[in-house]
């Protein structure tokens, strides 16, 4: 699992403690950076989703808030106020990290510039014709995720990139050593997950990934991206505990694809399921919140092509985000 730095922030509460002022600087920026991605990612869109009545609860606005929020209060999360928007903010920061790897730069040059092709002005039109569905601009998040993800390995070379056609798979990875090309279509669920659904994302994966193999004449497995997040709301874990065990809800989502995995839909090499956790500990005057997203990869019983562990993990896949909180004392 990846571990990203932690970032040190700072929580105004009723105990009292101390905090070190910068520490808050840090918590600002970051939610600066991702105001500014979600402007590039929307385009001429932004200022439709940001206002129009009708895009009220789109993931994009929300996140908004959240970062303009956050942005009002100078970095401070400010408690018991956004008690109920912890989750949330510990997300916008998960995505900030996510997005700096695909850019391969520093949190200050914070855009897509180096992530495949995705500067490309098909893959732009590709991705602002997705942003005002809520599915397709949280499918696209999952795909930037994803492909962040091997992008930030480094036992080899890995190039990321985004196909430009709906009908395509989203992107594929072009793997240098061993040689080989990895198809990625990624999909969030919004309101359902049950087993009619499931088996509809894979049949239409594996109709685009047999398809566009057989045009480009590839020999390549192909992976499904299921990002269950939305519907699986973010789960607590006791500390130190996620690695070792997989929730109920997630355990049941496995052995409904392990069922629909075992003859059909063969150009599905595997189906990668992620969900959202996180993790509260709390000694004296400091408060740790690590938000991970988490992933398992159920392989299919009898592929086209077999994924191996020299091309993409096959288990322990995700990012764990730290979050130290130091606590001071106010008078109201």
């Amino acid at each position: 699992m990846r571990l990203a730095k932690p970032i040190n922030i700072m929580i105004y509460t009723l105990k009292p403690n101390f905090y070190n002022q910068k520490n808050s600087y840090l918590l600002y920026s970051n939610f600066s950076k991702q105001k500014e991605f979600i402007k590039e990612i929307l385009g001429d869109k932004y200022d439709s989703i940001l206002n129009k009545k009708k895009y009220k609860d789109h993931p994009a606005r929300k996140s908004l808030e959240i970062c303009d929020l956050m942005i009002d209060q100078g970095g401070v999360i400010k408690w018991p106020e956004n008690e109920d928007k912890i989750n949330q903010i510990l997300e916008v920061v998960l995505m900030n990290f996510i997005i700096n790897k695909c850019s391969g730069r520093t949190k200050n040059d914070f855009i897509l510039g180096n992530f495949g092709n995705y500067r490309n002005p098909d893959i732009i039109k590709r991705n602002k014709s997705r942003v005002l569905s809520n599915e397709d601009y949280l499918s696209l998040m999952t795909e930037f995720a994803c492909a962040a993800r091997y992008l930030n390995k480094h036992n080899y070379s890995i190039e990321a990139i985004p196909e430009r056609e709906t009908s395509s798979p989203d992107f594929k990875l072009i793997i240098s050593s061993p040689p080989s090309v990895i198809l990625f279509e990624c999909k969030r669920l919004m309101n359902h997950c049950d087993k009619i659904i499931i088996q509809s994302k894979i049949k239409q994966s594996n109709r685009q990934i047999k398809e566009f193999s057989e045009i480009k004449k590839l020999k390549s497995c192909g992976v499904l991206v299921l990002d269950i997040s939305g519907i699986c709301p973010c789960l607590q874990v006791e500390l130190d505990q996620h690695l070792n065990k997989i929730p109920q809800k997630i355990e049941n989502v496995k052995n409904d694809i392990e069922s629909l995995l075992k003859n059909d839909y063969r150009s599905v090499s595997g189906v990668l399921i992620l969900w959202n956790e996180y993790e509260h500990f709390q000694k004296n005057n400091l408060s740790l919140f690590v938000f991970h997203k988490r992933g398992i990869l159920v392989e299919h019983k009898k592929p086209k092509y077999s994924i191996t562990p020299d091309t993409i993990e096959t288990k322990d896949w995700g990012y764990s985000f730290y979050l130290p909180v130091y606590w001071k004392s106010r008078k109201n």
